[in-house]
Parts: C-alpha cells; sequence; structure tokens
C-alpha cells in the first residue's frame, strides 16, 4: 500500500479539478505524485496546515500557506466534504477514497455546494471552468465512474 497522501483541508477540493497545472515545477510534480498515490489505492491523512504540496512553495517570496484566508479556506473545505460523505473531517482525519465518492465530491464542486471555501482563490475561474466542462483531463480517477457516464 502506498504511503498515505497529507493534505491540508482546501487540497481536497483542489484534487477534484486537478490537471497537472500549479504555482511551481516542483509544486506540480509533487501533486502529480499524490494524485498518482491516491490511484493507486493510498489513503488520505488530514493536516492542519501546510502540507505536501505546501512544502514546494514555503520558500517562496509570496507564499501563502500560512496565511488566515487559507486556513479559513480549509475549515471550509473540511465542512463541506465532510458533510458530503456524512462524516466529520478534521486534522489527522485519515480517509481512503472511493472513485464512487469522488464522482459525488465532483457533483457538489460542480453545483457549487462545496465551493464555499474557494471564494477568492486564484485558480477559482480555472477550476469551474474544469467542472462545467465534466472534468475532462483531470488526473484523479476518472472524470466519472463508468456507471454514471
Amino acid at each position: 500500500m502506498p504511503e498515505p497522501v497529507r493534505f491540508r483541508g482546501h487540497h481536497l477540493l483542489c484534487m477534484l479539478s486537478y490537471q497537472s497545472q500549479g504555482y511551481t515545477p516542483a509544486f506540480v510534480a509533487r501533486f502529480d505524485e499524490a494524485v498518482e498515490a491516491l490511484n493507486r489505492g493510498a489513503s488520505l491523512v488530514l493536516e492542519s496546515g501546510p502540507d505536501m504540496l505546501c512544502e514546494t512553495v514555503l520558500g517562496e517570496p509570496d507564499c501563502h500557506c500560512h496565511n488566515a484566508s487559507v486556513r479559513q479556506r480549509d475549515a471550509l473545505a473540511l465542512h463541506a466534504v465532510g458533510q458530503a460523505l456524512g462524516q466529520t473531517l478534521a486534522p489527522g482525519t485519515s480517509l481512503s477514497l472511493t472513485a464512487e465518492q469522488v464522482w459525488q465530491l465532483r457533483q457538489g464542486f460542480a453545483d457549487g455546494s462545496l465551493r464555499a471555501a474557494c471564494e477568492g482563490c486564484q485558480w477559482a475561474r480555472l477550476c469551474t471552468r474544469i467542472a462545467r466542462q465534466q472534468f475532462p483531463g483531470v488526473r484523479l480517477f476518472p472524470a466519472a465512474p463508468a456507471s454514471k457516464k
């Protein structure tokens, strides 16, 4: 079994529309590694602050990983994703997501019910476009399970 993927709360939303785009080449490479591990069955462990993706940009002059707005984004995402999955999510929680659950989360992302945490995010327009186009080219699991297409 692959090592657990360590994500902060709002990266649960980012992974739904992730298409190998990001802040830096190192960030993209790390996100690709994380998604590949999830696709191989790795679990997710929720972090309370900077996670494995953030590690790649912590030295950047405009790094926002410690900002209060990002911590608020994490809290909103944990609440929304937890409600969608029917469980309480908090730092330290371990999740093993199925393709069906990811598809369910993508539906909530597309209809906006999971998007409160995306307010003010510089990637929100890109993610909205990806969701409107039904998640073409996403890296995490298929865009929809075969039974839902």
